[in-house]
């Protein structure tokens, strides 16, 4: 009896989820326009995580544009590639809804219930946030990501652009800049990101920067919150 109790106490601990949740304040065009958040669940024992994003503009700023964003997608932990999202997005007067699944045992995917093919693992640029934060940093190369957008597969290059030293906490964090690659005109693809990630132990992204429809969207880090949930 006491082993059992033993062995389920310790299979709760290794296979209870854990969570992060990054609160960011956002920009749009250098102007402080909204918050939003980025809550991160990792489901040990089935290996994937589910990841939820949701972005809101000041009433204020929604009299001029308003900025709506709403996102969850389940990924697999092993590469972060996508099984399942559910998107929805405002900015202004232009909405984006759409639902996806992808198999990639079978090379299929659903596109609100229109089937696609898929022949490489398919990303959004949040994931590829999570893809970049969990590699080695001491061996980087060019990334390449397919992205699902407007209808069909993008690939997207991406490399280390430069580095930069970010405050957060009080603190002087070195960070790598990823972003798209010069030499092939990705710095004009709308789909692409730049994300400052921190070198230290948790290489958190303190800032990552999309193109929106009129202009630059910018979230900056403001807190970050770690949660065990057993």
């Amino acid at each position: 009896m006491k082993l059992f109790l033993i062995i389920l106490i310790f299979g709760t601990f290794v296979f209870c989820d854990s969570s992060e949740t990054l609160i960011y304040g956002v920009y749009y065009n250098g102007i402080k326009a909204g918050d939003a958040s980025l809550e991160y669940i990792d489901n040990k024992e089935k290996n994937i995580a589910n990841l939820t994003f949701k972005l809101k503009s000041k009433k204020i700023i929604d009299l001029v544009y308003k900025l709506r964003e709403k996102t969850s997608i389940t990924i697999n932990t092993a590469n972060y590639a996508i099984q399942k999202i559910n998107k929805y997005s405002r900015q202004g007067r232009h909405k984006k809804q759409y639902n996806a699944s992808f198999n990639y045992m079978s090379q299929t995917g659903y596109y609100n219930d229109r089937n696609i093919s898929v022949f490489n693992p398919i990303y959004d640029p949040l994931t590829i946030v999570y893809y970049l934060r969990n590699q080695d940093f001491s061996q980087l190369g060019p990334f390449t990501f397919d992205v699902f957008a407007k209808d069909k597969i993008k690939k997207i290059n991406m490399e280390v652009i430069g580095e930069e030293t970010i405050t957060f906490n009080n603190s002087e964090l070195n960070c790598l800049i990823f972003g798209p690659m010069h030499n092939n005109n990705q710095s004009k693809n709308s789909d692409a990101v730049k994300v400052w990630i921190s070198t230290g132990q948790n290489q958190l992204p303190l800032i990552i920067e999309k193109k929106a429809k009129y202009g630059v969207l910018r979230m900056q880090l403001e807190k970050q919150i770690i949660e065990d949930n057993e």
